[in-house]
């Protein structure tokens, strides 16, 4: 019997940190993109989530882009009610109004990293999200005191299943940028009965451990 309420337990236990590991999905492509000089079209991917996950707890998103200035860029990614702000003319501020000249960017950017890739030239990963919602095409002074509400953390606590938009632009003329690749991994909080099962495996070895049989006393009978 004790035995036996061990086996359960233990997998009980197996399949819900199995369940709990598995709630990550990752979505990705890798190409040669142009993105158009000096436009506000850019370019936009968009791809569906469907994942037993319920509650968001973190997200990434890498990006491979090659040439360009990247004091240019500008990017978001979109899910229900959320919108980051991932690029947003990085380096531009009231004594730098072109930005960073640097040419191509590889990046990851992650839910509650502490560094702003807006000073990637000055700084050291792991990145933020660029997280202002100021329109790209603002003077540079704006730059300055924008807040940086719309990081990666906005997509925290929502469901992470429907539609995403991933979109990229080039807010400036002067040298073409090409997106080479973009992966986004979206973590999520399992759904309630995974807990349970959690819980409950946990509860059954608990009582197994404690169904040990205590030695009869010596010349202990049972009476009739």
């Amino acid at each position: 019997m004790r035995s036996g309420m061990l086996r359960a337990g233990w997998i009980l236990l197996i399949l819900a940190e199995l369940t709990v590991q598995g709630h990550a999905a990752s979505y990705s492509w890798s190409g040669a993109q142009v993105i158009p000089d000096n436009s506000a079209v850019g370019i936009a991917y968009s791809f569906t989530l469907s994942d037993p996950g319920v509650s968001i707890s973190s997200v990434s998103v890498a990006l491979t882009l090659d040439g360009g200035w990247s004091g240019d860029w500008y990017a978001y990614l979109s899910h229900g009610a959320g919108t980051a702000v991932l690029l947003n003319r990085p380096g531009v501020q009231s004594d730098r109004p072109d930005g960073y000249g640097g040419s191509g960017l590889n990046v990851t950017l992650a839910s509650g990293a502490g560094s702003d890739i807006h000073f990637y030239q000055e700084l050291s990963g792991p990145w933020a999200a660029d997280g202002r919602s100021l329109d790209p095409f603002s003077p540079a002074g704006a730059f300055d005191a924008a807040p940086r509400d719309r990081t990666l953390d906005v997509f925290s606590g929502l469901d992470p299943n429907g539609d995403w938009t991933l979109f990229l632009t080039d807010c400036s003329g002067g040298g073409i940028a090409t997106l080479q690749g973009w992966t986004v991994t979206v973590a999520a909080v399992p759904e309630p009965g995974t807990l349970a099962l959690l819980v409950t495996g946990a509860l059954v070895l608990a009582a197994a451990r404690r169904r040990v049989r205590r030695p009869r006393p010596a010349g202990f009978t049972l009476g009739r």
